[in-house]
């Protein structure tokens, strides 16, 4: 197999949505590709430009044709959310500067009155309530994992308390993420 950072790249990706980043390896990586962790490194110099990378491909997933900050946010959330700890991805790329220039543009091309400053807060508010977000998700999803497959009537029980919890929780973040959202757009002023 020709082996390219595309490739690498959406290997990152499915395996980052498999098993989480703590997992994504260069070797875990170079394993799904059938090739060496060397190989890799011909391709990106560390874990850090992966991160940067994989970071890019989770926005490259946002429709940006929106034409509210608001709605650039939710999308942002959206893209996040569709791979398991997207966000934490997003984040460390972020804190590293290696993507951070390209969010911030983001946030602002559909008001380009908003300040980098305004932009940089509502960065940090979405990356803040979407990394709280997957976490409640994951630990949601532990507590169902450890339900499945039981034949006893509590765990079943305890199963379907956990469906309704995890449908709860993802209104309530939606709510909370609207309403932070709201709040810190009405305290910008663009003028």
């Amino acid at each position: 197999m020709h082996l390219d950072r595309d490739k690498i790249i959406a290997a990152g990706l499915e395996i980052l949505d498999t098993y989480g980043l703590a997992d994504m390896t260069i070797r875990r990586i170079a394993g799904k590709l059938n090739s060496a962790p060397g190989s890799i490194y011909w391709h990106v110099k560390n874990k850090q430009e992966l991160i940067a990378l994989i970071g890019h491909a989770i926005i490259d997933q946002m429709d940006t044709d929106q034409d509210t900050t608001a709605d650039m946010l939710r999308e942002l959330r959206r893209a996040m959310l569709e791979f398991r700890d997207g966000c934490e991805v997003v984040a460390a790329a972020n804190n590293s500067r290696l993507v951070r220039d390209d969010l911030i543009r983001l946030i602002r091309m559909p008001d380009e009155n908003l300040t980098e400053t305004a932009a940089s807060a509502l960065l940090s508010f979405t990356l803040g309530h979407v990394q709280y977000e997957q976490f409640q998700r994951q630990l949601l999803a532990l507590d169902a994992a450890a339900t499945q497959g039981s034949d006893d009537k509590s765990a079943k029980r305890v199963a379907a308390k956990i469906a309704d919890l995890q449908e709860k929780e993802a209104e309530e973040g939606n709510r909370l993420f609207e309403e932070g959202l709201e709040a810190i757009l009405r305290g910008i002023s663009t003028d």
